[in-house]
């Protein structure tokens, strides 16, 4: 599986509703791509955002990078970020770890260890 993470900022004057509405317009063009996985948006308290795409292959992920610029969606969805932000990356996973199934025997002990 790739990762690929995308660090970025807002335009000025541009209002979080309305990068969040963008972001959602790029939705159908993302699960169109083959090897899509998984998107999550993610924003820190000064106003970075992180992009975090999951991709089957590095070729899929490569080839939605290629068609990225061009689709309508993704037009809109550039308009609202500092272009002088962005700073990309596409990444082979390499470790996973997931919670525990809640209440099952694994999750107790974690939580035991965790308390």
């Amino acid at each position: 599986m790739v990762v690929e993470m995308v660090l970025m900022k807002l335009r000025t004057g541009v209002s979080e509703p309305a990068f969040l509405w963008a972001a959602e317009g790029t939705t159908a063009f993302l699960q169109a791509c083959p090897g899509f996985i998984r998107r999550r948006l993610a924003k820190d308290a000064y106003g970075q955002w992180v992009d975090y795409l999951e991709w089957e292959t590095m070729d899929a992920a490569r080839q939605a990078a290629e068609r990225f610029h061009s689709d309508p969606a993704m037009v809109v969805f550039n308009a609202v970020i500092d272009p002088g932000s962005v700073i990309g990356r596409h990444m082979t996973l390499q470790a996973s770890a997931e919670r525990a199934a809640a209440g099952g025997p694994a999750s107790k002990a974690l939580l035991a260890r965790c308390a």
